[in-house]
């Protein structure tokens, strides 16, 4: 019974700042500028992973899945040097007969939820610092640990009983919160103190009411978080948990080693013959008095190369093939006892490891190490990977070092798939696009706008991403990741959509590219940008335009093109042309016009929304407080003189509205309700981005 990796809590050495990464199986890419410090995550997570301390603070955050189940003898190492659970076992020794005594062991062991009641009960018990029963069976019930790695040579870390603070854990999240207020509350005494304010008796008088009351039940937490290294703080992730108690330090906790992928063939080659050692005899003795190497373990490392070659075809285009044969064991004092080949393509031959390219060399060691590593190979001790269920770590430093466009992608989607069909996290810090157009990627990008190296999990925002220089991407990049463009009129109609389905659009990889106007669409919407260079769709949005008739229109017009009846086509889009009013509309023909010359109408779609403005879509009263509804200011508005009247967002100015870019994001960010045509222009961008049969 091993706990499960949430996450790392990183900070420090300078540029790195305070970092919350979760460790999730599969693929996580870190991304930014050179000098952003992508680098330097890596290098704390692996302190935090391997229990080396570092110049700061690198922990980790575990938790059990059922701790309040109770341990079979069998199922654990009670040994003195086993992982968490024998030294909480023993911590609680050291406390006193609280649970049975340490002669039980022939009988079901304390649960996890036990032995941290058990431990802060005892510790407690009677102090200042005592924790009512209701914050003590919260924690309990959580089973969370976080471990502060502090090892010099040896692996070592401080464990810490934590807590999440969520609705789960009211009574705990209560006195949090209240110890918070009690730290704020003493720091503007301090300040108030230190400007000589509090000599007015008044002023000390109503400071005193101001602070906070309620049950004070947890530890000093006002002095702890005023600890610059203290691995939680107010405002912290809320999947970050809080540490209740020390249980002092321990070593080691093998299940949870990073491991990088510069492995050396020699290592390779001892793991896979003491693996096969481990398996069976490996030399055997014929009649005559001769020694050979057992059928037993030719097939077994004829094996590990098969299932290795299968790991490398999904990570590498044209990956080599592997073999994997014992030498004569007479042989064995001058060379290795395995001798590792790959087919050679070009030569049609096979050739040592060694002679690979650098990539391939370097995935080919992945891939035999990732095999070795699984249940099928895996040794109890292994320090690389985990027991089945628990986390693993694989650190990766720009990893589509030496490969081109085509591999990359590749190499990411493989990489993906086996982090989520093996339960390996693993965070790869690159510069490559192929990772970030990875849907199934968790993207976390890391920047240094403040002074300090920050990581935002967040979808990559193409809607922001063209004009934003801290990705480190250029345009062909950005470009090449975006599977549709989604063209409104001008900056309104982007805000409102951002806002209200932008997360959505961002994560099918969709651009909303705004036009300041229909005016511009004609020349902002290249073709040749658009059709020419991207494999990306274009859905047309625009006001005013009849749904209806526009839609039914331009399925007529594409099914014709379809069947080979361009001129038809064209005459259908001219008696378009005929029905078109407004300027949306005029300028939507010429779109359509020119898909239909490019022979690319099967990439356009067009989508109308049937309310005149963008703004019409949010409350009015959050315009004009006194408008009655929009069928109403729209009604004033017209009976203004013809010359005197202007636009209809100039009269809601004149009214008193706000309408700019700020201030309609604001409005829009209070709704309740997004409308429903949004949701079926998402749809329809949800549509024409996602492959068939996904």
């Amino acid at each position: 019974m091993e706990p499960e990796l949430i996450g790392v809590t990183l900070q420090g050495p300078p540029p790195l700042g305070r970092v919350h990464i979760r460790c999730e199986s599969g693929l996580s890419v870190l991304y930014g500028l050179n000098g952003a410090g992508k680098t330097s995550v890596l290098r704390a997570m692996r302190t935090a992973l391997t229990g080396i301390r570092g110049e700061g603070l690198a922990a980790l955050h575990v938790r059990y899945a059922n701790p309040s189940r109770r341990l079979d003898p069998d199922e654990v190492d009670w040994s003195p040097e086993g992982p968490l659970v024998q030294h909480l076992e023993r911590e609680k020794t050291l406390l006193g007969p609280y649970l049975s005594s340490s002669a039980d062991k022939a009988n079901a062991r304390s649960g996890i939820a036990e032995l941290v009641i058990a431990i802060l009960s005892e510790r407690h018990s009677g102090t200042w610092t005592e924790l009512p029963t209701e914050i003590v069976n919260e924690v309990a019930s959580q089973g969370v640990f976080t471990l502060v790695a502090t090892g010099t040579n040896t692996p070592e870390w401080a464990l810490w009983i934590s807590g999440i603070v969520d609705e789960k854990t009211p009574v705990l999240r209560e006195s949090v919160d209240l110890e918070i207020r009690h730290h704020e509350w003493t720091a503007s005494l301090l300040e108030m103190r230190d400007s000589g304010i509090l000599e007015d008796e008044s002023v000390r008088l109503k400071a005193l009411d101001n602070m906070p009351t309620g049950k004070n039940a947890f530890l000093a937490l006002h002095s702890l978080v005023e600890q610059d290294h203290f691995p939680w703080r107010p405002g912290d992730p809320t999947w970050v948990p809080c540490p209740i108690d020390d249980c002092g330090n321990f070593s080691p906790l093998t299940r949870f080693m990073a491991e990088g992928i510069e492995l050396k063939e020699s290592d390779i080659r001892d793991r896979s013959v003491s693996i096969a050692n481990d398996r069976g005899r490996i030399i055997v003795a014929g009649d005559d008095g001769s020694v050979g190497i057992s059928e037993h373990a030719q097939q077994y490392v004829r094996q590990i190369a098969l299932e290795a070659t299968q790991v490398l075809e999904m990570l590498l285009a044209d990956g080599p093939v592997l073999r994997c044969e014992f030498r004569k064991p007479t042989d064995w004092l001058q060379h290795p006892p395995l001798e590792w080949n790959a087919f050679d393509r070009p030569s049609l031959s096979w050739v040592p490891i060694e002679q690979l390219s650098d990539a391939q060399r370097l995935w080919t060691n992945f891939a035999i190490a990732f095999v070795l590593a699984g249940p099928s190979y895996r040794n109890e001790d292994d320090l690389w990977t985990g027991n089945e269920g628990e986390g693993r770590v694989l650190l990766l430093d720009e990893p589509e070092r030496g490969l081109h466009a085509r591999a990359q992608r590749q190499l990411a989607q493989g990489l993906a798939r086996i982090g989520s069909t093996s339960s390996l996290t693993i965070v790869a810090a690159t510069h490559s696009s192929a990772f970030l157009d990875d849907p199934s990627a968790t993207l976390l990008h890391v920047s240094r706008d403040s002074g300090s190296t920050q990581v935002v999990k967040e979808t990559l925002s193409i809607r922001n991403a063209l004009e934003n220089k801290n990705l480190g991407l250029d345009s062909s990049e950005i470009l090449g990741m975006i599977r549709a463009f989604l063209v409104v009129e001008g900056v309104h109609d982007q805000v409102v959509i951002n806002r209200l389905i932008g997360n959505e659009l961002g994560e099918a990889r969709v651009a909303v590219v705004p036009m300041g106007g229909t005016h511009a669409l004609k020349t902002v919407v290249d073709a040749h940008l658009i059709f020419d260079y991207t494999s990306a769709a274009v859905i047309i949005a625009l006001d005013r335009l009849r749904i209806e008739s526009t839609q039914l229109n331009w399925d007529m017009v594409k099914q014709l093109v379809r069947k080979g009846e361009v001129s038809n086509a064209y005459a259908s889009l001219e008696e378009f042309k005929r029905r078109c009013e407004s300027t949306e509309e005029k300028f939507l023909y010429e779109f359509l016009h020119l898909a239909i010359r490019s022979g690319k109408t099967h990439r356009v779609e067009v989508f109308g929304f049937s309310k005149p403005d963008i703004l019409e879509y949010l409350p009015y009263k959050e315009f004009v407080k006194d408008g009655g509804s929009w069928g109403a200011l729209k009604k004033d508005w017209k009976r203004k003189d013809w010359n005197e009247r202007g636009t209809f967002k100039e009269y809601l100015r004149s009214r008193g509205a706000k309408i700019n870019p700020g201030a309609i994001d604001r409005i829009a960010k209070r709704m309740d309700e997004i409308p429903t045509e949004f949701n079926h222009l998402l749809a329809k961008c949800q549509g024409v981005t996602t492959p068939p049969g996904s």
